[in-house]
């Protein structure tokens, strides 16, 4: 199956705006830690990323369900925490770390990405 390049950068730059995404709820949680009734917050994506995944291997669905979740609002997807347990500081700062080295590994590729698109287009030199 070939890569379009459209499509790619498509899901590198949903895949980077979920990141964001994770990185705001944690950064919330972290702030509301100790605020007497705050609840910790969640995104959930759970039926679109499901999606996604089962159309690995149908290029055409794949695309449809990229569409699907790239006209999602994420921020809409940011819903409060079913259990009503404390917000685990040590969690929350893991997965905003996380959500930054991701971030970073994508923004990362994709300057290499063009990096090497531009030395094909300059003939090597």
């Amino acid at each position: 199956m070939t890569t379009d390049v459209g499509v790619l950068l498509d899901a590198v730059r949903l895949s980077m705006s979920v990141e964001e995404a994770r990185a705001r709820v944690a950064a919330h949680n972290i702030a509301m830690a100790n605020v007497p009734g705050s609840r910790s917050m969640r995104l959930e994506l759970g039926d679109a990323m499901q999606a996604l995944q089962l159309a690995h291997g149908d290029a055409s669905a794949f695309k449809q369900a990229l569409h699907t979740l790239q006209a999602m609002d994420l921020s809409a997807q940011v819903m409060p925490r079913r259990d009503a347990a404390p917000v685990a500081l040590d969690s929350e700062v893991a997965d905003l770390s996380a959500a930054s080295g991701r971030y970073q590994a994508l923004a990362d590729s994709v300057s290499r990405q063009f990096a090497l698109m531009q030395l094909a287009m300059r003939g090597g030199r």
